[in-house]
């Protein structure tokens, strides 16, 4: 497998609304959500469902969770023919990937959509479950 292969899967994946792989970092459809709004600082259903792939209605569940939660302020305008919009209403921390560290239980690799995946288990000290790491 090349590596266009990888980045071509990757991409379809992105487009799809699935959940990536990113440098070690998991992101999600709602992630991806929560970044868009804080780059333009109010974004509507429309664009969120164009840009990502994702249903209107798939917007508006994540979006009313998140509203629920206190991350997002959702707007449904006056008139019927603007789409609703959401704007962040709390910054969120920027999460980093942390290397995992203890005894490796296990490790093994394989192939998803001719997507590599490397997998890690790990015992960590004071931990009774090992971790699972990607």
């Amino acid at each position: 497998m090349d590596k266009k292969q990888v980045e071509e899967n990757k991409a379809k994946a992105n487009s799809a609304g699935k959940i990536v792989v990113k440098s070690s970092i998991i992101e999600t459809p709602v992630e991806k959500i929560i970044q868009s709004i804080g780059k333009s600082k109010k974004v509507n259903f429309k664009e969120i469902s164009e840009k990502f792939g994702m249903k209107i209605e798939s917007v508006e569940n994540i979006a009313l969770a998140l509203e629920k939660h206190g991350i997002v302020d959702v707007h449904y305008p006056e008139l019927m023919t603007s789409s609703p919009w959401i704007s962040l209403q709390t910054e969120l921390p920027q999460l980093e990937a942390k290397e995992a560290t203890g005894e490796i239980v296990e490790e093994y690799s394989y192939v998803v959509d001719f997507v590599p995946v490397k997998i890690k288990i790990i015992k960590q000290k004071g931990e009774e479950r090992p971790l699972y790491f990607l």
